[in-house]
């Protein structure tokens, strides 16, 4: 029949529209998830989908338990396997101050395979191999300079003194994205995330003058309410006032200066150090706007040529587009609310920051970056640079290329993504890869990065 055109995706003719939609990965339900699932409310029974999904997500237990407990020949009942499993998911879920009690109605492992009553946040942080890194602290403090060892008997100082002073801090403090000036962080005082935080003698806090200071304060309240105590805490007009050295904490701060530039000393041959130097004084010249002339904030750079990537008529494999699926969250929906007026294309035009665009177009071995946190311990964290590597309907497969997971194979699902823009009369919802193409980008994201 003539309308059977509108039923087939990819030379393959679907039995209904439902099923097409699908297909082209337009329609918003379970399947994505759970093929089992016919019925989309389904989802919200957690019992359901772990009685219907376990075996598959069950596959590897057997494999994993034998390298972990170092027993080729281990063999595990189904009962063993089904509990080990729900094991993995409650770690899981422990290390972001969750658990599978919390779900209503969710199956719980059996007794013998927990470890209730032991607080995970603390097992975690306090569970490192101390041999290893005592060689790793002799090896890296050799290489370091006078001034970093200054900088390092001040911090170990105030640690031996119990001075009271990894993870993003908004997701290790529960920092409200929308911060104010009166906020607290989500920690409950009696949370084991509230255990962890008073057992730390010391909180490193990296790229400080980057953040608001209501961030800062927020968590000094929560931490006065937390260790009912008064805890010292180290280390246009607007954006003046939001930065750290204006807020009442900054008297209470100690500023360790370091003026060497470690990077200069990278290279193997003096050709390579002047390179470097050159390129290291560059960078500098920019941030001091010395490059371009005068301007009032907006100037045109001119890169060297040593630093341009040629262009070239290689093809380098096949594009793939992935287009989000978009939506007026109904939350916000009241009786004035009229969403017709905010047609699909509307929505799909929308760019804004924090969220992934309606069309992303990949290829193998393209670089992206995460814009979400999805599994922090296994390395992929907002900002984490991926290497594209497999390309599927619902999922892609791509290698960590930054931070400490480097070479780390991960799958990177759709996600249901909103701006926490409060200035918009609706709240977006945006069902897409949390990921944008990372050819190119801040300063204050590439720190630390390099070009291999």
């Amino acid at each position: 029949m003539e309308w059977d055109v509108l039923k087939k995706v990819d030379n393959v003719l679907y039995p209904t529209y439902k099923d097409t939609w699908y297909a082209r990965r337009l329609l918003q339900d379970d399947k994505e998830y759970i093929d089992e699932l016919l019925e989309a409310n389904s989802m919200s029974q957690s019992e359901v989908v772990w009685e219907k999904t376990w075996t598959v997500m069950a596959t590897d237990v057997l494999n994993v338990e034998r390298i972990k407990q170092n027993k080729p020949a281990l063999e595990l009942l189904y009962i063993q396997r089904k509990n080990i499993c729900l094991t993995y998911i409650e770690c899981m879920l422990r290390s972001n101050n969750r658990s599978l009690k919390d779900i209503q109605n969710m199956t719980y492992a059996d007794q013998e395979y927990t470890m209730d009553g032991y607080n995970k946040l603390i097992f975690d942080e306090t569970s490192y191999n101390k041999d290893k890194l005592k060689e790793q602290h002799v090896k890296l403090y050799g290489n370091l300079t006078s001034e970093q060892k200054d900088i390092y008997s001040t911090v170990m100082n105030a640690v031996d003194n119990d001075k009271e002073g990894g993870r993003t801090t908004h997701s290790r403090f529960a920092i409200p994205i929308n911060v104010v000036e009166d906020s607290m962080c989500h920690i409950g005082a009696d949370s084991k995330l509230a255990e962890l935080i008073c057992k730390a003698k010391l909180i490193i806090w990296d790229e400080a003058p980057m953040i608001n200071r209501n961030c800062y304060e927020a968590f000094d309240r929560t931490l006065r309410d937390i260790c009912m105590t008064d805890p010292s805490v180290a280390s246009d007009k607007d954006v003046v006032n939001a930065t750290i050295n204006a807020s009442y904490l900054w008297d209470k701060c100690t500023v360790l200066r370091l003026t060497i530039n470690m990077r200069l000393g990278s290279g193997s041959t003096q050709s390579e150090k002047k390179e470097i130097q050159e390129f290291a004084d560059w960078i500098l010249d920019i941030g001091n706007g010395k490059v371009g002339g005068a301007n009032d904030g907006v100037s045109t750079v001119v890169f060297p040529d040593n630093m341009l990537i040629p262009e070239t008529d290689d093809d380098v494999g096949d594009e793939k587009d992935y287009e989000s699926l978009d939506s007026v969250c109904l939350a916000d929906e009241d009786s004035n609310f009229d969403d017709s007026i905010y047609i699909t294309e509307f929505l799909n035009s929308i760019r804004m920051s924090g969220i992934p665009h309606h069309n992303i177009k990949l290829k193998i071995g393209t670089p992206i970056m995460l814009m979400r946190n999805i599994d922090q311990r296994a390395g992929m964290c907002n900002g984490t640079r991926l290497q594209v590597l497999r390309m599927g309907n619902i999922i892609i497969e791509a290698k960590i290329i930054s931070g400490g997971s480097v070479g780390t194979i991960c799958a990177i699902p759709r996600m249901i993504i909103s701006p926490t823009d409060t200035k918009m009369p609706f709240k977006l919802n945006r069902r897409q890869f949390p990921i944008q193409v990372c050819f190119t980008m801040t300063i204050n994201k590439s720190q630390g990065q390099n070009l291999s």
